[in-house]
């Protein structure tokens, strides 16, 4: 049961990541941010408030950096300039995003952190870092179209999360009990309610793994680029992996009816 709330919460979380826009996040973040402290590495600047917050922001820095290297090896795609990150208390997190205390971290062009009690590396933490340093390259690559299918199923893809942990989901797809039509998928995810929300990730993260498993990571860089310069997304899929959109939707579900329906 924890398990499952933490992950509800982390599902809610990245809603929030991907759906707030700069506009959105204009409480005078600058005014907030203009006594901040800097940390500047090779890849990442972090800021933060107040010498309490310098650990906390070695180890936000430390993680940031394990992220480069790592998903960048996999997507193969490394950034040439500089991302920031800034780590705010739950209250300034609060004040810029308007969102409510469930919001774990966003990504508006800066990752954005609230970092109240952060005195060590965790697994969740490791999690969300990952998660959110991979809508960067996203967003990057796609020049903000990327639909939010295939954001959140790398997204999740790069921060360890499988398909696996929404067998139940999936099941219900897999036995015709609940119906899916990707392309609704490509808009905001921000209107559904937690179990709307929750099937939407559960896709997410198993047709973009069906896509890595079928014909690589490099696959779904390809996509996000070729919708990045502009071509539609189901001309992107089709020039990326010889097939229509609706032939990609028909084979993924096809392979869940063998995974989850084979013992029936």
């Amino acid at each position: 049961m924890k398990f499952f709330s933490v992950l509800i919460l982390f599902i809610l979380s990245a809603i929030a990541s991907l759906l707030i826009s700069p506009v959105q996040c204009k409480a005078a973040p600058d005014n907030i941010e203009k006594n901040f402290s800097n940390n500047e590495g090779s890849h990442f600047t972090v800021k933060f408030d107040g010498t309490e917050n310098a650990e906390t922001g070695h180890i936000i820095m430390i993680l940031l950096e394990e992220a480069y290297i790592k998903i960048g090896s996999d997507i193969g795609y490394y950034p040439a300039d500089r991302i920031v990150a800034v780590l705010y208390s739950r209250e300034q997190f609060s004040d810029i995003t308007k969102f409510t205390s469930w919001v774990s971290a966003i990504y508006d062009g800066k990752i954005k952190l609230p970092v109240g009690g952060i005195t060590r590396r965790t697994s969740l933490l490791e999690k969300v870092l990952f998660h959110e340093y991979t809508h960067a390259l996203v967003h990057m690559l796609s020049r903000g179209r990327a639909p939010t299918w295939l954001n959140e199923g790398i997204a999740q893809y790069e921060d360890g999360t499988r398909d696996g942990v929404y067998s139940n989901i999936l099941t219900s797809v897999a036995k015709g009990r609940m119906a899916v039509n990707i392309s609704s998928l490509e808009g905001s995810f921000m209107a559904f309610n937690n179990s709307s929300a929750r099937a939407a990730y559960a896709v997410s993260i198993s047709m973009t793994e069906y896509i890595i498993n079928e014909f690589g990571i490099s696959a779904v860089r390809n996509i996000l680029e070729r919708v990045g310069n502009g071509e539609s997304l189901n001309n992107a899929i089709l020039n990326s992996l010889h097939m229509s959109y609706a032939d990609l939707q028909e084979n993924w579900i096809r392979n869940l009816k063998k995974r989850y329906t084979a013992g029936d």
